[in-house]
């Protein structure tokens, strides 16, 4: 099915807590939900200089937005948000449980939350990758995938899938690309 969202924006990300309800995050700021399981979209607007690349959502209510340099929290739906962090590019974002969550991005950054978003602390695997997606599967275990454009010119692009067994705090490259390969989502 395709759902009509009424927006010009790029779309990035897009997460669901419930059959009915949603939310996409995308360029230009833009925070889309949807109470009627994609039918009608109403958009928020974070900041109109950023552009949103990865959101989840911790519980019912809160939600987890980042991208360009910011990381967002909304604590009431999506109708209101606060920014919590003006520093890095992310790119993924994953939670294991209620509380504990990382934001993967740019460089091997990596930061890592134990009180569902409210503080960060940085973490690093030592890598310059761009991390672009991420999950855990269990509260200890997951996975992560990325690469970076080597330049210029802007012509060869290499990838890799980092993992943690101990919940984020320290995280370890399982694969590495050769010449073309891409790792996405």
């Amino acid at each position: 099915d395709t759902l009509i969202t009424n927006t010009i924006s790029g779309i990035a990300d897009i997460a669901f807590s419930d059959t009915e309800h949603g939310y996409a995050a995308g360029s230009s700021g833009l925070i889309m939900k949807t109470t009627d399981g994609g039918t009608t979209w109403t958009n928020h607007i974070t900041s109109p200089t950023s552009t949103n690349l990865s959101l989840s959502l911790v519980n019912d209510s809160t939600l987890i937005v980042g991208g360009t340099y910011r990381i967002y929290k909304s604590t009431d739906n999506g109708n209101s948000w606060k920014t919590i962090m003006n520093a890095y590019d992310f790119g993924a974002i994953a939670f294991s449980s209620l509380q504990q969550g990382s934001f993967l991005g740019e460089g091997g950054t990596i930061l890592n939350t134990g009180n569902a978003g409210t503080d960060w602390e940085e973490k690093s695997y030592g890598g310059t990758y761009f991390i672009k997606d991420a999950v855990y599967t269990t509260s200890l275990k997951g996975y992560a995938v990325g690469g970076v454009i080597q330049g210029p010119p802007l012509e060869t692009e290499f990838g890799t899938i980092i993992g943690t067994n101990d919940g984020g705090e320290t995280w370890t490259e399982i694969q590495q690309s050769s010449y073309d390969d891409h790792y996405y989502s």
